[in-house]
């Protein structure tokens, strides 16, 4: 939290107490008219023009500031959760407040099996504290079944983590008090290889993983938090490929998938991940099917 000092609203206060329009402050003063406009405004602050200001008013410039609060906010921090212990690391980043959403869209009978399970994760999740590092411990080993279950089933979770400041409401109408550093923990249960891209159904952004490493995808996580962006969730990238009904307009996101020497977004790693084959298996398949191409033509 820091602090800015303004002068605009003192300095219309002091003016309609004494019944002058910003005409006459502005030549009691010295000064323009539109200089006084922009003082008020809180478009300047030259030192020369609120000396003029607070000399018209008989009083010093201090006279003149109010200081308000500004929120301030750190960058956004993230982390794929691979493993129930990856959930107390999270959580001993951000612990104020949490939330948690699905992106996946399974048939009814695995929804349900899916929303108990991720009940039963979260439903302690609000009591955990960083300084007890016990009652961590013990949640992360009562949620061990539960998330190798979703495991099991091709789900993991990936979760940014906000530190910033907020002010609550004071008793008083218009009261605010600061509060700083309050930090905010957001789950995504997603598929173990998904990937995603903004998509308002009018504009696709480019394709990005779940990754850390990239703030623009981090940002745009974000901004679904907020309820701000929209997002399209692919199982993994051959996936988003396929069922691409606009393919001019496929664009991929550098920092996710940089692109190789041979103009390749997706790399041999990424396939060996996703299919679970070998190296030699993968270049096999890619020899079967160019024959098998090369037979057809």
């Amino acid at each position: 939290m820091r602090t800015e000092s303004h002068f605009g609203k003192k300095t219309r206060e002091l003016r309609i107490e004494r019944g002058w329009s910003q005409e006459e402050l502005a030549e009691i003063a010295g000064l323009s008219t539109r200089t006084v406009q922009r003082v008020e405004k809180d478009q300047t602050q030259d030192g020369q023009t609120l000396r003029a200001i607070a000399a018209a008013f008989n009083v010093s410039i201090s006279d003149l500031k109010t200081d308000y609060w500004v929120a301030e906010a750190k960058p956004a921090r993230s982390l794929l959760i691979q493993s129930a212990e990856d959930l107390g690391i999270a959580i001993r980043r951000a612990y104020h407040y949490f939330s948690y959403r699905s992106l996946v869209e399974p048939n009814d009978k695995a929804k349900v099996r899916i929303n108990e399970l991720m009940d039963e994760i979260f439903a302690d999740i609000w009591i955990m504290d960083p300084n007890e590092p016990g009652l961590i411990n013990s949640y992360v080993n009562s949620i061990q079944d539960a998330f190798e279950e979703l495991k099991g089933m091709g789900l993991i979770f990936f979760t940014v983590q906000e530190c910033r400041d907020v002010f609550i409401k004071g008793r008083q109408p218009g009261e605010r008090h600061p509060l700083e550093d309050m930090t905010y923990c957001h789950f995504f249960l997603m598929p173990t290889h998904g990937c995603f891209r903004e998509d308002d159904g009018q504009k696709a952004g480019p394709l990005h993983l779940f990754a850390s490493h990239c703030r623009e995808a981090v940002n745009t996580l974000l901004g679904v938090i907020r309820n701000e962006r929209q997002i399209a969730v692919a199982i993994n990238a051959l996936f988003a490929i396929c069922a691409e009904a606009r393919p001019g307009e496929f664009h991929w996101c550098d920092v996710c998938f940089p692109q190789a020497e041979d103009g390749s977004r997706i790399s041999l790693d990424y396939l060996q991940e996703i299919t679970g084959l070998s190296a030699d298996e993968l270049a096999n398949f890619d020899a079967q099917v160019q024959c098998e191409e090369s037979q057809v033509q």
